[in-house]
Order: C-alpha cells, then sequence, then structure tokens
C-alpha cells in the first residue's frame, strides 16, 4: 500500500543546494555525497547530484501548504518568487505560487479554498 510520496530532483551542487533549502526555505538537511534528503516537518525532498543541465526546468514539485499568504509574504522579502507565478486564484479551487530552486526546480505551493 503506498503511504507517501517523495520527489526526487536533479542537484549541480549539493551545498548550494543546501544553503537555499536550510537558510531560504527553513528545510533541514541531510547530505550522503552526491545524494541530499532534505525535510520540513512533514515534508521530504531528495536530490541527486548530476552535472547534466538538461534535467533541469522540466518538472515541478507541488507542495499543499495551509496559511499561503503568510508563506508568500516570508518568501517575497527572500526574493526568491517565480515573477512568472505569483500568489494566484486558480480555477481547480486552490491559491498557488512558485519558486525557482537554487539548480532550476520550480516548487509550486499550493491551499485549497
Amino acid at each position: 500500500m503506498i503511504q507517501k510520496a517523495i520527489p526526487l530532483m536533479p542537484a549541480l551542487n549539493i551545498n548550494k543546494t543546501i544553503d537555499f533549502y536550510e537558510y531560504k526555505l527553513g528545510f533541514t538537511s541531510y547530505n550522503y555525497g552526491n545524494y541530499l534528503m532534505l525535510r520540513y516537518k512533514t515534508v521530504e525532498l531528495h536530490f541527486y547530484y548530476t552535472k547534466d543541465k538538461t534535467l533541469f526546468g522540466k518538472g515541478n514539485c507541488y507542495l499543499q501548504v495551509k496559511n499561503i499568504e503568510d508563506l508568500y509574504a516570508g518568501f517575497s522579502a527572500k526574493e526568491i518568487i517565480n515573477p512568472e507565478r505569483r500568489l494566484q486564484d486558480m480555477p481547480w479551487g486552490t491559491k498557488e505560487f512558485s519558486i525557482v530552486d537554487n539548480n532550476g526546480n520550480v516548487i509550486r505551493f499550493g491551499e485549497k479554498k
């Protein structure tokens, strides 16, 4: 039985990825050299090191959140909001925005209305 899904995304630089997610997003990191696990409460993201730049920008990670306006304000102050996906109401009943991490991965945040 499936219990949890964990996104696995590429990283060009594991140490810079740690810095981005720890200092800008508040995650805790577990560095295994070429493999990185990040946790924030019940959310977990995994990264693997690669030199292949063609892997970036093709995928997204979607995180469901509470109090999206507060999260958006905090991330706006850190200047990490994707200018193409600012906070907006979506036709499928969510409010969403996105950021782009240091590797070019798109992380979308959404809250059900």
